[in-house]
């Protein structure tokens, strides 16, 4: 094994040993609260993130649809053309 392997190697071990640390921790913490607490913070984060997806989807919209406004009106006359003529 060369050198530039086995420090590869050193690097992944130490990134799973600094996950398994975070793991055990986020385990301490989650057991140190009753199951409805950690019910209310998953349903909390879960309203939170859903409110902010729902935000942004509205945002883009918005950027969108203004420059798109021409096109459509424009596509709506030809249809109007094409349908009674």
């Amino acid at each position: 094994m060369n050198k530039e392997n086995c420090c590869r190697r050193c690097e992944n071990v130490g990134a799973v040993r600094s996950y398994g640390e975070a793991a055990v921790h986020t385990v301490t913490v989650v057991c140190n609260r009753s199951m409805h607490e950690v019910w209310q913070i998953v349903l909390e984060e879960t309203d939170r993130v859903g409110k902010v997806r729902l935000q942004a989807a509205d945002t883009y919209l918005m950027q969108i649809s203004e420059p798109c406004k021409p096109v459509r009106t424009g596509k709506s006359h030809v249809a109007k053309k094409v349908c009674f003529t």
